[in-house]
């Protein structure tokens, strides 16, 4: 079986995505999380489901080692910030 590469989301339970400099403050019903760095404030943007994490590595090569937006990622699914998006394209994730 191929190993896919989901595209990635806000987990959503966060409601609310409050800015402050490179402090972002995830929002929910039941908790929040602060995330702080440049490069997470910066992936953090571009979190809207339409990009897999090789797509989000490439957009931020620019300022990033892709290496440590990998890094970041994992951090961010490990700490359930952010999922896999459910599409028709990955059956696999519902």
């Amino acid at each position: 079986m191929p190993i896919t590469d989901p595209p990635l989301e806000l987990h959503p339970r966060f409601t609310h995505l409050i800015a402050a400099r490179t402090d972002y403050v995830l929002v929910g019903d039941e908790d929040s999380v602060t995330l702080r760095g440049d490069a997470v404030a910066d992936l953090i943007q571009l979190l809207d489901g339409s990009r897999n994490s090789y797509d989000l590595a490439a957009a931020l090569s620019v300022s990033y080692p892709p290496k440590l937006v990998h890094f970041a990622l994992l951090r961010l699914l490990d700490d359930e910030i952010i999922r896999p998006r459910h599409t028709a394209a990955h059956p696999e994730l519902s």
